[in-house]
């Protein structure tokens, strides 16, 4: 994989700076910092501060650190790896790892869409787990009988004494699933009902799920002929919601069942402040002009689908306008970065409100999976060129004290004399034996003057001269063997700069590709829509003719 060529390569520079710390530091401090960048989701950190002794020993977190990069082929080895030694660990019943491996090792298991060894995995986490643990725990447990298509034993995992976010979510699904499950909504609505409980709406994602669940609650009811009660699900939605456009839209087909034309229409006016690539708005707009038809209001459905007709033509426009810029500029600086054009004011306004055209296509991007994943890699790519151009400025920082300090050393080497410092010492030593071996000096008097100290010091000050004049011999060739080693670093780090550099373009280039084929799918949508919309038109113009030529036979005594 490419990316991960980049990747070892810039780990090549970034290990050797961290290497000297982690080496010099206690070992708990060493893996708390690691540990620390793994939960922080700094994953690209955690990866350089892993040194070989560490991953060796810590293959959990290294598989944490390398998925949470998205550098999936590798994980997918380790975790055949990290199973070879469960079987291993299994016939010697010995086992290295504890209940957070097995929990991270089953969450990955999960996302990567293994439930079965997921399900194992979790099976071996002990029951002793924190509050949230245990409400993420259940949540996969769930999930994963939901998919291998086990409600009762999904619900049974729930049936706990669990609150929160997590637990709510899996609620959720499983009524989604009970929903598709059986025509009985009873199941269903009930799972929804304990969902809504369990979230305090105290965090927009709490929010988001009300909302969510309050939209699952009243399409169920709609489709079970109960447009009353749906009616009261889809007004809980707060406006400011993703999911707001398809609340009113649907909103408004249970008024109509109703026979409340006024509040369905209503509905759908305000459905139109939201942007019209929003499906749900577009269906809103013709739902106007067909309800006003359906109502014998000939006239006022004419307008209305001629300004339907009129707002999809429009939004032709713009979808082919973007989709030129997208190929003359590319995603990464019309989309991706912050950046200013001239003449693309119109497009690429900044405001405090989230609605700006920019704003409102790059949302309608990022909800293709493909797309959204791809633009994550590219940040991610860009935090790791920031990165080497980071430790990159501070090699040749230290390239350039290098050979400073080298240049200094040679000079300072030249005046060092160690043959006449040792002779100094050694003339010392010489004079305090000799005052030792006078007849008037006693032991008390040699204790008062410390001859035995100055021997002992005379003694240290040589060792210390014979290990400084060792070092002043060999610094010149240690000193050259770092510069050596620098400009090594220096070199590889413009190597892989340069083949990240070529990745980033070629990885904006996809994602240009992705968007302009997502482009292309969406104004395939809104030429439906315009279609749609000019056949109303016909429709309305056939029925005015109709009702003009019954009129002028009315006239006609035959038909009296």
């Amino acid at each position: 994989m490419q990316k991960l060529s980049v990747l070892k390569f810039s780990l090549i520079a970034l290990s050797l700076i961290y290497s000297v710390n982690s080496s010099a530091m206690p070992s708990e401090l060493y893996q708390g910092m690691v540990q620390y960048e793994l939960q922080s989701g700094n994953y690209f950190k955690a990866l350089t501060l892993m040194n070989q002794d560490y991953q060796a020993g810590h293959l959990v977190n290294k598989i944490v650190a390398l998925s949470g990069f998205n550098i999936n082929e590798d994980v997918e080895q380790l975790l055949k790896v990290f199973h070879q030694q469960e079987k291993k660990n299994k016939n010697s019943k010995i086992s290295t790892n504890n209940s957070a491996d097995y929990f991270q090792i089953g969450r990955l298991e999960y996302q990567a869409g293994r439930c079965k060894p997921a399900l194992r995995a979790f099976k071996k986490v002990k029951r002793n787990l924190s509050i949230d643990d245990k409400q993420e725990w259940a949540f996969y447990r769930a999930n994963c009988f939901i998919r291998l298509g086990s409600n009762v034993r999904a619900a049974q995992v729930l049936n706990d004494n669990l609150s929160g976010a997590w637990a709510a979510y899996a609620y959720y699904n499983l009524a989604q699933s009970y929903n598709e499950a059986s025509r009985d909504k009873t199941k269903a609505l009930v799972a929804l009902r304990i969902a809504n409980s369990l979230t305090s709406g105290s965090t927009s994602e709490e929010k988001a799920l009300s909302n969510q669940i309050n939209l699952a609650a009243g399409s169920m009811y709609l489709n079970e002929s109960k447009p009353d009660l749906a009616s009261n699900f889809f007004k809980k939605i707060f406006l400011d919601a993703a999911i707001a456009p398809e609340a009113l839209y649907l909103n408004g087909l249970a008024k109509l069942e109703l026979n409340d034309f006024r509040s369905a229409t209503q509905s759908w006016f305000s459905v139109k402040k939201y942007p019209l690539i929003n499906q749900s708005v577009a269906e809103a707009l013709l739902a106007i002009p067909y309800a006003y038809e359906r109502s014998g209001y000939t006239s006022q459905a004419l307008e209305a689908y001629l300004k339907a007709t009129a707002e999809f033509k429009n939004e032709l426009e713009i979808i082919d306008k973007i989709d030129r810029l997208i190929k003359k500029y590319g995603a990464q600086k019309l989309l991706i970065e912050e950046n200013t054009i001239e003449g693309l004011e119109w497009f690429l306004a900044k405001d405090v409100v989230t609605n700006t055209m920019k704003a409102t296509y790059y949302s309608y991007f990022m909800q293709n999976p493909d797309i959204y994943d791809s633009v994550e890699l590219f940040s991610e790519l860009k935090m790791l060129n920031d990165s080497m151009q980071f430790w990159s400025s501070q090699l040749q920082v230290f390239d350039q004290s290098l050979k400073k300090k080298r240049n200094n050393f040679s000079k300072k080497s030249q005046s060092f004399n160690a043959k006449t410092v040792q002779a100094k010492i050694k003339k010392i030593s010489e004079k305090v034996n000799l005052i030792k071996l006078q007849k008037q000096v006693t032991p008390k008097h040699a204790d008062r003057l410390q001859l035995d100290n100055m021997q002992s010091s005379a003694v240290f000050l040589m060792q210390r001269l014979e290990a400084l004049n060792a070092k002043v011999s060999n610094g010149n060739e240690r000193l050259k063997s770092q510069l050596a080693q620098s400009s090594q670093l220096n070199l590889k780090s413009k190597q892989a700069k340069t083949q990240l550099d070529v990745l980033m373009v070629k990885l904006n280039e996809q994602i240009t590709k992705m968007i302009r084929d997502q482009l292309a799918v969406l104004k395939k949508q809104m030429l439906t829509n315009f279609e749609r919309s000019e056949q109303g038109l016909d429709h309305v113009f056939e029925s005015i003719a109709e009702s003009n030529h019954l009129q002028k036979n009315r006239l006609d005594g035959r038909f009296k």
